[in-house]
């Protein structure tokens, strides 16, 4: 039994490592679809690293905060800019609760 618990621990520590692996992957993508003003691919990619990131239980509030930027940018691009400024906000949100958090200790 203790075994079987050690093994499926492992087995969720290295999906959420894959997990992580492949959310900066889509991040990279859509930030090169992004510098070739492709914005419709972009913003799949940072969507799809974004479904990633939020299924993590570790936070990953820098990953986080650099997405909803990105995510930010594609949407003023598009000339979305309620969303756009919604998006920038969660980036800024999250930066500020990171670094409040760094401080803490």
């Amino acid at each position: 039994m203790c075994q079987e618990l050690i093994y499926l621990d492992s087995a969720k520590i290295y999906q959420e490592e894959s997990d992580l692996q492949l959310a900066c992957a889509y991040e990279r993508l859509g930030t090169i679809y992004f510098t070739k003003c492709m914005f419709g691919l972009a913003m799949e990619n940072f969507v799809q690293a974004q479904a990633l990131l939020l299924k993590s239980p570790q936070g990953m509030n820098n990953e986080m905060t650099r997405l909803y930027n990105n995510i930010g940018a594609v949407l003023h691009k598009q000339g979305e800019c309620e969303e756009a400024t919604a998006s920038f906000k969660k980036a800024l949100d999250l930066f500020q609760a990171e670094n409040q958090t760094r401080k803490d200790y």
